[in-house]
């Protein structure tokens, strides 16, 4: 991502567009879903949650990982089901690695 993606997908951020920034992380150019998977962390709500759940889950190991960590930066307490299940089946240790600092951030905010 160069030049106007990468100002396009901060001013989405900075807009709190969870729509747009959903929509860019199912996109096939994966540098373009990391960086809105990770704005999606950013922004939060309802819409990120459920962005951000499903990607979880998917083939791919470079968006696990970009999940992983917008989950931690989110730090919502309804992901946090979520990331515990995918801890308990993630076979990379990377991501394995993210997943346990995402649910120790989401853990340590909930009161």
């Amino acid at each position: 991502m160069f030049g106007n993606s990468a100002n396009k997908m901060e001013h989405l951020i900075e807009k709190k567009n969870a729509e747009k920034l959903s929509h860019l992380a199912n996109d096939k150019h994966v540098e373009t879903a990391v960086a809105a998977i990770a704005g999606l962390g950013k922004v939060g709500g309802e819409t990120a949650v459920n962005t951000l759940v499903s990607l979880l889950h998917s083939p791919d190991k470079q968006l696990r990982l970009a999940t992983a960590r917008a989950m931690g930066e989110m730090k919502d307490a309804r992901t946090r089901m979520h990331v515990s299940h995918q801890l308990s089946i993630e076979q990379d240790a990377e991501v394995k690695a993210a997943l346990q600092a995402a649910l120790h951030n989401i853990t340590s905010d909930i009161k």
